[in-house]
């Protein structure tokens, strides 16, 4: 919680499940980074304070079927901010700025 963390100049491309989850965690920057082709979620911040997405383009999140619960599809967004686990009071100071979100049926960002 006291260290500065950070993902910058990267991208993360194609995976079967969730392309990048921040999850009770502190001071992390994620800049100048492309988040494309993965199911359900592109990005997930859960349970964690000051995050800060700057410069983010997030894209091509795609259905993720869930066969262990009747075929049922889970909703699919870009970007999760505090939103996809409820509730999320742990969830504090987080910031998105400068960035982009495409080609995600649900929503591009969502947060509460």
């Amino acid at each position: 919680m006291t260290n500065t963390h950070e993902v910058s100049n990267s991208v993360i491309h194609e995976g079967e499940g969730w392309g990048l989850s921040v999850t009770s965690s502190a001071k992390v920057t994620i800049k100048n980074t492309q988040v494309i082709g993965f199911k359900a979620i592109g990005i997930s911040i859960h349970a964690s304070e000051s995050v800060t997405l700057d410069n983010v383009y997030t894209s091509d999140v795609r259905e993720r079927s869930l066969y262990s619960i009747g075929k049922a599809a889970d909703i699919w967004a870009c970007v999760a901010v505090c939103s996809y686990f409820e509730p999320d009071a742990k969830c504090k100071n987080n910031v998105v700025k400068n960035s982009t979100s495409v080609g995600c049926k649900f929503a591009g960002f969502v947060s509460p």
